[in-house]
């Protein structure tokens, strides 16, 4: 009786991965700490005197329209 056997993974897609070295990795580290936190995090402060909102974008009418339209629910007529 053959023994059920998985089938073989798909991933990686990178099938050889190149080994970084430790100042490599804490370099990528380093990079997304920033990109994640530490830009954001300057940028609020460099414009805290300024009203930016962000939520009430999110309830705009043309917002809600590009949503519907993207999820396929409405569709714009053509400009033909």
């Amino acid at each position: 009786m053959p023994e059920n056997v998985l089938p073989e993974p798909v991933y990686p897609q990178k099938p050889n991965p190149v080994e970084m070295t430790e100042r490599e990795y804490q370099k990528l580290n380093a990079i997304r700490t920033w990109k994640t936190w530490g830009s954001p995090y300057f940028k609020s402060r460099w414009h805290s005197g300024e009203l930016r909102p962000i939520i009430p974008y999110l309830f705009t009418e043309w917002n809600a329209i590009s949503i519907a339209t993207t999820a396929g629910r409405i569709t714009m007529p053509s400009k033909a």
